[in-house]
């Protein structure tokens, strides 16, 4: 659904919600919190807020959580695999984009290691909200590059997370995406 002026919207990953008050042509959003205060966001980390079936601050039932996530994210496809991974298949499938045109407006005047600190500080946001809300299995797009944010992607999973990680679906994400596995 596309956001536009005047509607309210919630962020999936935080407890703040609002009304729209801009919309940028880069699709990022400014929005007016309940509490009066301007915050952005991009669109991808919105959804529009119809009532407590779309509030993710709101949902009190976990159950709530899958659908609030293919929402946004879209329809999920299906695997055939194991016991094991039929299981964790069926849990919430969580794919997080880290290229850093997605995360900044402007890459303007930003050096490589800024660039670098702003994708890990994104990375570290979104994999306390899935180990807050008990997700299974995350997908983080880093593209193929030098290799540098992949590399430090799996230095932190190995050695802050301890969570078992492997390179995301060939098909889907080619050498750009590493999958990670939350039990």
């Amino acid at each position: 659904m596309e956001i536009n002026v005047g509607m309210r919207v919630a962020m999936v990953d935080d407890v703040l919600s609002g009304i729209v008050r801009e919309v940028r042509g880069n699709n990022l959003i400014i929005f007016e919190t309940d509490d009066g205060f301007i915050e952005e966001a991009f669109s991808h980390e919105l959804v529009v807020d119809q009532g407590d079936s779309y509030d993710i601050t709101r949902a009190t039932d976990k159950q709530l959580l899958p659908d609030l996530i293919l929402e946004k994210e879209g329809p999920q496809e299906k695997k055939t695999a194991s016991k094991k991974h039929k299981r964790i298949s069926k849990k919430i499938d969580l794919e997080i984009d880290l290229h850093i045109e997605q995360l900044v407006d402007s890459e303007r005047g930003l050096t490589p290691g800024d660039k670098l600190r702003i994708q890990i500080s994104y990375f570290e946001r979104k994999m306390e909200f899935a180990l807050q809300n008990n997700f299974h299995r995350i997908v983080f797009i880093h593209g193929v590059g030098a290799g540098v944010l992949k590399h430090e992607l799996c230095r932190l999973l190995d050695e802050i997370y301890h969570l078992e990680h492997f390179d995301a679906a060939f098909q889907r994400y080619g050498f750009g995406a590493t999958e990670v596995l939350i039990r």
